[in-house]
């Protein structure tokens, strides 16, 4: 019984079992479909690379590959604030595309608050488009970034605290705040 149960640990086993060689194939695909969103919005090639293996079989670590680096750093958690925002919430768009939340508010707290301007216009640009496309049926954004939330121009604000922010022309029209 116990070399039974040891046989079935082993192919259970989520680094180098069944599980490991079940999940490769989704995760990679999912990662791919990630690093799509990640092309649309960022300026130079930065990919999240497959799950990486070591001798102890699928250790879940994403090697993250910069063509501002000169080789892939081991994983995505050294990536800059701003690679590791943008990988974040492409990863966040992914699940909600494998899961099939359309219709559904994709929230974006503070969003590309770390890109520079030019990345903070192309997220802009991706973010309205998953809107035009219905990929999702609205969008819940905070910022206190006027050129991130100025973009949305027929969108409805709600300015809870106008201290340290520019408001726009209009808000408040859909809300009354007691």
């Amino acid at each position: 019984a116990l070399l039974y149960a040891q046989l079935v640990m082993e192919e259970l086993n989520p680094s180098n079992g069944l599980i490991a060689d079940t999940l490769a194939g989704p995760i990679n695909s999912f990662v791919d479909y990630l690093n799509g969103i990640v092309d649309n919005i960022w300026e130079y090639d930065l990919r999240v690379m497959p799950c990486a293996s070591d001798a102890q079989g699928l250790n879940y670590r994403f090697p993250l590959f910069s063509q501002k680096n000169d080789k892939p750093r081991k994983d995505i958690v050294q990536g800059s604030n701003g690679q590791k925002e943008v990988i974040n919430q492409a990863f966040i768009i992914a699940a909600m595309h494998y899961k099939g939340f359309t219709d559904w508010p994709l929230l974006l707290d503070e969003f590309a608050s770390t890109f520079d301007p030019q990345h903070q216009t192309n997220a802009m640009d991706f973010v309205r488009s998953l809107v035009d496309s219905q990929r999702v049926s609205q969008v819940w954004f905070i910022s206190h970034y006027v050129i991130n939330h100025s973009s949305f121009n027929t969108a409805q604000a709600c300015v809870l605290d106008k201290t340290n922010i520019i408001v726009p022309e209009k808000y408040n029209e859909h809300v009354q705040l007691l």
